[in-house]
């Protein structure tokens, strides 16, 4: 458009030109006249002639003449201004449409490299994802290789808990080693990853048998462990030959040691007794400060038993050479309070004549006590002798003991007392039969959810019992959790089993508990 328009410009300058710069031929005052009135077709009110009759007028000429001179040149001026303003436009429009060719062409070019970049890329990523699969695959052979010489140079070991046997009561059977699972043992493991897997089977193992505070043991109860012939302490130097040496010379298993007396420890106690630690470091402080202890409660609480464990330990401190009568036991249900009366008057009169010490017994248990409190008064009586010499005694009585300040009791003997409805007693049943569960070593026992639903209720069920009997009967029916310690550890003999505790035991048990609670 800009291009048309300057051509019409140029043509209507030329057109103008042409218009006033003719000369023609003729000459004379009319010759320019005649030229522009010439055309007929002349607008009537055209500016350029003037007519007046048959003459024209002369001053008329000039001024027309004049006025078309100074018409071309105002029009000349502008159609140069014109032009100069079009060419600049032009000029502006040429250079922006230069420069969106430019931008254009360079976005052209970033394009085709970003193209050609995104190619590279594209390939390169394909060659490494080809690279990845060569090397997942080259893995995973290596992997089953490790793995197939790993399983073949795994060894499963035994895990267990040796408890020493001192043989104080050699007619006691009590069990010295309990299994507590099993570790890997393989050419890559050294002494502190046995150390920790050790440890870690410990740890577990005492979580299943008391959920609720594992005995309130842990891991730093462990003191020491045997692999063979290597005995390796926890923390200490380790042994020169690795463990896997140790299973190249033969099937062997893992012995640990808890902590026991030398470490100042009872942990190997609470272990072997299942009674959470803080209460079996109370029994042992009333002992050694008071010498005279008397455990109470109802029957089957496990008094017995912990008055064996309590003694032992004495002994094992004492340090003194094992002999028959370290530890001498009545049983007051056999033997009367005469006999016991005249053994401690004697023992009394060894420990003045300053007899040898291996010849007095260092413990002395008072089984089934009827009445503590004239028991207490016997044995007050009787051992005259300074009371440091003479020996500890522990007594246990199914009867509960009324304090009153009549009786001096409480001055000779500390008393624990045993109930069913709390520790020691309220969670024995269910620590006992998880152990039992657990050494059975029996991998499809220890998954069975019948079974350990069964062992759960078991549990349950005593507390029912003893719960009713404690609401319809007296303190000498109270039924204690070692009533069922005999439960088996299997679905098909515990059915069994159950049903003829149940006729057999436990109704009549329960009758004559509701009999006596009537009267």
């Amino acid at each position: 458009m800009l291009i048309s328009a300057f051509i019409s410009s140029k043509q209507l300058r030329s057109s103008f030109n042409k218009a006033f710069s003719k000369k023609g031929s003729k000459s004379g005052p009319y010759a320019d006249i005649e030229e522009i009135a010439t055309p007929e077709s002349s607008a009537p009110s055209s500016p350029k002639v003037t007519i007046i009759g048959d003459i024209p007028q002369q001053p008329m000429k000039s001024s027309a003449s004049a006025s078309s001179a100074g018409l071309c040149e105002g029009d000349d001026a502008a159609d140069d201004k014109v032009v100069t303003e079009l060419r600049s436009e032009l000029w502006e429009k040429e250079r922006k449409l230069t420069d969106i060719r430019l931008e254009a062409l360079s976005s052209a070019h970033q394009l085709e490299q970003l193209q050609e970049a995104m190619t590279n890329m594209q390939r390169t990523v394909e060659n490494l994802k080809t690279e990845n699969d060569k090397l997942k695959t080259a893995d995973v052979h290596s992997a089953d290789s490790l793995s197939l010489s790993t399983q073949r140079d795994d060894h499963r070991v035994r895990v267990v808990v040796c408890v020493a046997d001192l043989r104080v009561f050699k007619d006691e059977a009590k069990p010295h080693d309990f299994f507590i699972g099993t570790v890997r043992v393989n050419g890559r493991m050294d002494w502190v990853m046995l150390d920790s897997a050790v440890s870690q089977a410990f740890k577990v193992y005492i979580a299943k048998v008391d959920p609720t505070s594992s005995l309130c043991l842990s891991t730093d109860s462990v003191f020491s462990y045997s692999m063979g012939h290597i005995k390796r302490v926890l923390g200490g130097e380790a042994p020169e030959t690795q463990p896997s040496r140790c299973m190249s010379r033969g099937p062997t298993g893992i012995t640990v040691a808890l902590k026991g007396l030398k470490e100042k420890c009872v942990d190997s106690l609470v272990f072997e007794a299942l009674i959470p630690k803080p209460m079996m470091q109370h029994y042992i402080s009333l002992l050694l400060k008071h010498r005279r202890l008397i455990l109470s409660g109802p029957s089957g609480t496990g008094k017995t038993y912990l008055a064996s464990r309590l003694a032992e330990y004495l002994v094992d401190r004492s340090a003194r050479e094992i002999t028959d009568g370290i530890v001498i036991t009545f049983n007051m249900h056999r033997q009367t309070c005469k006999d016991l009366q005249l053994y401690l008057s004697n023992l009394a009169n060894e420990i003045d004549w300053e007899t040898s010490t291996s010849e007095i017994p260092l413990v002395v248990i008072l089984d089934d006590i009827h009445d503590p409190v004239s028991i207490s008064e016997l044995v007050n009586g009787a051992l005259t002798c300074k009371y440091h010499k003479c020996p500890y005694i522990i007594g246990t009585s199914n009867q509960p003991v009324k304090m009153t300040a009549n009786h001096g009791l409480h001055l000779s003997f500390r008393m624990v007392t045993f109930s069913n409805n709390v520790e020691p007693a309220n969670g024995f049943l269910t620590r006992y039969l998880h152990r039992k569960l657990m050494e059975s070593e029996d991998e499809k026992s220890l998954t069975n959810e019948d079974l350990i639903r069964v062992l759960d209720w078991v549990p349950k069920l005593w507390y029912h019992l003893h719960t009713f009997l404690e609401k319809h009967s007296t303190s000498d029916f109270l039924i204690g959790p070692c009533f069922f310690l005999s439960c088996p550890v299997s679905v098909d003999e515990f059915r069994s089993w159950f049903i003829d505790l149940w006729n057999h035991s436990i109704i009549p048990y329960l009758q004559e508990g509701a009999k006596d609670g009537v009267k």
